[in-house]
């Protein structure tokens, strides 16, 4: 995980995306309680042009389902903001299913916000990792015990 002092670029219009991220998390923690935030993608790997948005995991404690739960992150003046948001249930059982999201943003993610529950998370995250004996290759995760059944189905 790199620090949390990352610099995220700026927008097409100048903006510093650092900026608008503070913004965004002021104000969507007066209304939801956060419990983690990771940004990944183009603005975390150093491929981003100055269009890209800042993907974010972001585990909250509850949220709403369907477009509210959409509408309740999307804060004004902060749309290069892209939230993927899951609840702590939510979180864990989309790992367990290989959530390329939660895979990749607890592989080489930028931690922005936690409450303590980035501990908790990384010690699933190496559960599962073992368990599906996964490695992150340039073509994304690969699970080798898959490839390992998958040879022995065919033999």
């Amino acid at each position: 995980m790199k620090p949390n002092n990352f610099n995220f670029g700026e927008t097409w219009r100048g903006e510093k995306v650092n900026e608008i991220l503070k913004h965004w998390l002021k104000e969507v923690s007066r209304y939801t309680t956060l419990k983690m935030v990771i940004a990944i993608g183009s603005r975390v790997e150093g491929k981003a042009k100055p269009w890209s948005d800042l993907d974010l995991l972001v585990v909250v404690k509850e949220a709403p389902k369907g477009f509210a739960r959409w509408l309740n992150f999307r804060v004004p003046g902060c749309e290069v903001i892209e939230p993927r948001v899951y609840t702590e249930k939510e979180f864990f059982k989309a790992l367990k299913e290989l959530d390329l999201t939660i895979l990749e943003a607890l592989h080489h993610g930028v931690l922005i916000f936690d409450d303590g529950f980035y501990e908790k998370a990384f010690e699933e995250f190496l559960k599962v990792v073992e368990e599906w004996d996964l490695r992150r290759e340039k073509i994304g995760w690969v699970s080798l015990k898959k490839l390992k059944l998958s040879a022995k189905t065919k033999t």
